[in-house]
């Protein structure tokens, strides 16, 4: 399990089925130590639609925006998912997290075909008294992510907006 807790487990089993539902897809959990949380496919023709990573934050999202500019992640993280995911594949990564206890997700769809310019930061990856813990991240601002809805996905172009 790594540093994530049990607590962590089930939040991510939660938003796994939540995302299976609303989306209509097959969400497949990836063994354990694997670099991403999940598999998409089409419920029709078992394709394979993307990867995806889930991530929690402690706050709601407004103090994500209003703190940070947006929701954080790991720059290490997106590295694997996009320079081995979607550089070999052409298939998307989404990145999809969930702030405080709300019951929303957001996600952000990391595309072949998209130049990309976020900022950048660095942020606590676990000890706060440890500075070696402190890593860099990139912050997916509020116009690069949207909340999980209902026909979202589109098994054939994958998330359309």
């Amino acid at each position: 399990m790594g540093d994530e807790t049990r607590r962590d487990k089930l939040l991510e089993e939660r938003a796994r089925t939540q995302l299976e539902h609303v989306w209509s897809c097959n969400v497949h959990s990836n063994p354990p130590f694997y670099p991403f949380d999940w598999q998409l496919f089409d419920l029709n023709n078992n394709e394979c639609l993307g990867l995806a990573e889930f991530k929690t934050s402690s706050e709601p999202i407004e103090d994500n925006i209003k703190k940070y500019g947006g929701f954080r992640i790991d720059i290490k993280k997106l590295m694997k998912g996009y320079c081995a995911w979607v550089w070999l594949t052409k298939l998307p990564l989404f990145v999809v997290f969930r702030c405080s206890d709300e019951k929303d997700l957001y996600f952000h769809k990391f595309e072949h075909d998209r130049n990309y310019g976020f900022p950048a930061s660095r942020f606590w990856r676990g000890r706060k008294d440890k500075p070696q813990d402190k890593t860099p991240c990139l912050i997916i601002t509020p116009d690069e992510f949207k909340k999980v809805e209902e026909n979202d996905l589109d098994p054939i172009g994958g998330v359309a907006y």
